[in-house]
Formats: C-alpha cells, sequence, structure tokens
C-alpha cells in the first residue's frame, strides 16, 4: 500500500552486534511489508560486531528494494547508543524500533503508521515467540512476550515513536551498563513529557527463541541489576507495575512466603500453608514447561533461577538506593 513518491511515514531503526544469522531474516520481514516500501525506510547500526556483520549487511543492502541505512561503529557502545545513532540518523516522522532477533509481521508498519497518525501516542505492539521456534522453548529458554499487562516495560522488540517525542527527551540514556532497562526509562520519560501509550494488537512482531539453558538464564539475569535505577526514577512503575509496590515479579513474593513457611514449620506445622502459593504458581499459573511431571522435576531450577533474580535485584537496590525485590 502507496506508491512512487509516497511520503516518507516511518524510520525502522535497529541497533545489532554479532547476529549476523539473524538479519536476512529481519531484511525479509521487513521487506514483506504491506506497507510500500516507499514509505518508510530502514536504518541499521552494527555496534562493534567481531563476526562478519557488517559484510551480512553489505550484500543485504545490494540486494534489497528497502531503503537501507548502514552505519557501523568500530567499537561496541551499547544498545542504547546504537538506537540513538540509528534515529538520530533517520529522517521520517515516526520511529519505529524492532530488535535484530525479531520478525515483524506483514501488517507490523501499515498498522503502526496508522495508529502514530493520532499525535501524542507510543505505539506499543505485541511480540509473541517465534511461532517456527515452538519446539525450542523450554523451561530456561529465552524468549518475550508483550501485551498489555506489560505496557509500561516498553520493550524496543516492538515500539512506535513520534521523533519530536524523542528529540524533546534526548533519546536513550547511554549510562546504563546493562542491555535492559534503557528501553523502560525512555519509554517513561516520554510519558512524563505528555504521551500515552497505546497497545497495538495488530503490529505483531515474532521474537527469537533461545534454547533452554540454566547456565545461559543465570548468567544472563546480571543484566536486571538496574531495574531498581528504572524504578527509582520513575515511581509509577511502584504503582502500576510491581507486585505490592515492591516485587519485579509475582512468584518472588510467593518465594519469600515458602522460606518464612519453611522456617516456621518446627514450631507450627501450619507455616507448611506459606509454601503453597509459590508451588501452585509454578505448576498451575505459570508452570516452566508442560507436563505435570515435568513442571515439578524443574521446581529445583525455577527457585534457583527466582532466587538469583532476586540476588541482582538486591544489588541493583543497594546500588540505586532504592528497594526492588
Amino acid at each position: 500500500m502507496t506508491g512512487p513518491g509516497a511520503e516518507l511515514l516511518i524510520s525502522v531503526c535497529v541497533s545489532t552486534r554479532n547476529r549476523s544469522h539473524l538479519l536476512p531474516r529481519l531484511v525479509t520481514a521487513l521487506e514483506n511489508q504491506v506497507l510500500g516500501p516507499d514509505a518508510f525506510e530502514v536504518v541499521v547500526v552494527d555496534d562493534g560486531s567481531t563476526d562478519d556483520t557488517w559484510e551480512v549487511l553489505e550484500r543485504l543492502r545490494a540486494d534489497s528494494p528497502l531503503k537501507l541505512t548502514l552505519i557501523r561503529n568500530d567499537e561496541s557502545q551499547g544498545p542504547a547508543a546504537g538506537r540513538n545513532r540509528a534515529w538520530q540518523a533517520s529522517k521520517a516522522p515516526v520511529v519505529a524500533f524492532t530488535d535484530d532477533d525479531c520478525e515483524p509481521t506483514s501488517l507490523w508498519l501499515y498498522v503502526g503508521a496508522e495508529a502514530m497518525a493520532e499525535p501524542g501516542r507510543i505505539g506499543v505492539g505485541r511480540v509473541i515467540p517465534h511461532p517456527g521456534q515452538m519446539h525450542l522453548v523450554g523451561p530456561f529458554s529465552y524468549t518475550l512476550w508483550v501485551d498489555e499487562g506489560v505496557l509500561l516495560w516498553f520493550a524496543t522488540a516492538n515500539l512506535f515513536y513520534r521523533r519530536t517525542d524523542l528529540e524533546a527527551v534526548g533519546g536513550f540514556d547511554e549510562s546504563y551498563r546493562f542491555p535492559a532497562g534503557e528501553d523502560t526509562d525512555l519509554g517513561l520519560r516520554i510519558v512524563e513529557h505528555g504521551a500515552k501509550p497505546t497497545f497495538l494488537r495488530r503490529a505483531l512482531v515474532y521474537h527469537d527463541v533461545r534454547p533452554s539453558s540454566f547456565g545461559a538464564m543465570l548468567r544472563d539475569q546480571r543484566r536486571w541489576q538496574d531495574i531498581p535505577g528504572v524504578v527509582a526514577r520513575h515511581p509509577i512503575l511502584r504503582q502500576r507495575a510491581l507486585t505490592a509496590g515492591v516485587f519485579w515479579k509475582q512468584s518472588h513474593a510467593r518465594l519469600l512466603l515458602l522460606f518464612l513457611g519453611v522456617a516456621l514449620t518446627p514450631r507450627d506445622r501450619r507455616a507448611l500453608a506459606l509454601t503453597l502459593p509459590w508451588l501452585h504458581y509454578r505448576t498451575c499459573v505459570q508452570p516452566l514447561c508442560e507436563g505435570p511431571r515435568r513442571r515439578w522435576a524443574v521446581l529445583p531450577g525455577a527457585m534457583a533461577i527466582e532466587l538469583n533474580e532476586m540476588r541482582h535485584m538486591i544489588r541493583g537496590s543497594i546500588r540505586h538506593r532504592t528497594f526492588v525485590l
């Protein structure tokens, strides 16, 4: 939809590093957009990759009908800096962010452009695991879901901003040490500037599924340490996104009850009832895998993962002088 001479409506901005194997899928998905290629551009920043990312990007640009602009950082500066460099080099009035491990569906930009025609909006699109990779989903796999319940976290896998709003708040804060939290911080600063987040269910993006690995998940959790800093900077998260205004995840509150119940049981066996909320949550409400036996079998691993998450929340709370668990 749209033809030659169409107005440039959207700039798609991506920061990538060392994921050359995923880039052809992303570019193909953008080539298949219902919104015509004359109506959008694509800006990709190679953030200091040490693999063949730059060579792959150059081949894609040569072969693609897209307006594809490539920028290269000689050294990695982090995803916040990469995204800033991308949107600052772009031209359209609306900036769409997605990630290199994502595959936008064909209506993505069309729905985003339609929604962002109304001023004062932030478009938060829906994200689900890639349907062709569901066989990789396991108890300790990594992927992403975005729905209305996590609207205020503003995951860059699927976001639409007006350029004027990005300019008004200065874009992403590049001081965040880890690739987590900077996206939430930006979204909330733009909300404080006066924009309203709107959930775009039809602007669907598929997210990659990384195979289940207990060790990889433990190592990855270090990046969540700046979440307390985002909460300290934006109190609205305590009111609308944290459980009881304290807990980053619902399961963390239940896990503390479990340990309290175990500690009190020698004095009063009725305290065992305090273990039930977490066990019920992890086996019935939000299990880590399918099958009743497997759900119970992975509980020790689930407990270790959540304790590690809480450890990083405590470290971040000390660093940022606010309490999030």
